[in-house]
């Protein structure tokens, strides 16, 4: 019972994290809270400005929210967690957002031409701030209040040569290929954490290159789902997007030890139709 009840309060954060998203991207300006409307005053606001070398704005770039309740803190070279909101600079690097009241992490990317949310990419700039012990910096975003994060000028260029693919990570490894068995490139692998039954996914891998390899790193062992999309934002997938084999909601159930990397892995895929046509190759 304790863990359904955890469950169901999980669950309704995210709701309520996606309906404040909504609400942001069309006017926060007319829903500050304090104004006397109660449904309001868990509200906050988290603002500020990304710049590079403490000049030139990241114009354009992405801003990735992650909800401290929701998962283990974002990593920069550990594992790639599913950002909470997903948001975009402006023309001046600015970003302005209505949020729930909570706990909270931020990481800045530079833009790229893919829909949605995607992993930095080599050589972009990325802004990745951590305290005294390596960990990502919390913020807390308190009800009725404006967090200002003012000019954030420690933005560096991301390099691979960060990321772990080995020493110190637990991961499952493997390809992506069609229905022939050729590999598929561009293919976001998506771990659902079973235990938890989350509506969304909670960690995702880079996109496989051309010879359709994939690497998932979680934050702890335990067991997941893999899916495999061509674009993350949820809903349904677009036509022509990469599904699995037998659909969207295919997956494939893992179960993975802390420390240890599994290999081996085939996730077969097809193209999304549209209604009523048949599957395409990829």
């Amino acid at each position: 019972m304790k863990d359904e009840g955890r469950m169901v309060r999980r669950f309704r954060r995210v709701i309520l994290v996606c309906l404040f998203v909504m609400l942001s991207s069309i006017s926060f300006a007319s829903e500050i809270p304090g104004q006397g409307n109660d449904s309001q005053a868990k509200v906050g606001i988290i603002t500020g400005q990304v710049v590079i070398k403490g000049k030139k704005p990241l114009a354009e770039g992405k801003v990735f929210i992650f909800d401290d309740s929701l998962g283990p803190p974002p990593s920069r070279e550990k594992y790639w967690r599913v950002p909470d909101i997903i948001g975009e600079l402006d023309q001046d690097g600015k970003f302005f957002f209505g949020i729930p009241e909570g706990k909270y992490y931020l990481i800045a990317i530079d833009k790229n031409s893919i829909k949605g949310f995607n992993p930095p990419e080599a050589d972009g700039w990325f802004y990745y701030e951590a305290d005294s012990k390596g960990e990502p910096k919390k913020i807390t975003v308190n009800g009725g209040t404006t967090t200002n994060l003012d000019v954030i000028s420690t933005a560096f260029p991301f390099s691979r040569s960060m990321v772990r693919s080995d020493k110190g990570i637990t991961a499952a490894e493997g390809v992506v290929v069609d229905m022939d068995g050729k590999p598929v490139e561009g293919a976001l692998v998506l771990a659902f954490a079973i235990a938890g039954m989350q509506p969304r996914p909670l960690f995702v891998s880079e996109r496989t290159g051309k010879d359709g390899k994939f690497i998932i790193r979680t934050h702890d062992g335990g067991n997941y789902s893999l899916r495999v999309r061509s674009i993350y934002g949820g809903g349904p997938p677009e036509t022509g997007e990469i599904v699995g084999s037998d659909g969207p909601t295919d997956s494939l159930p893992i179960t993975l030890k802390k420390g240890e990397k599994l290999k081996g892995f085939i996730l077969k895929v097809k193209r999304f139709p549209k209604r009523g046509a048949r599957y395409e190759e990829p």
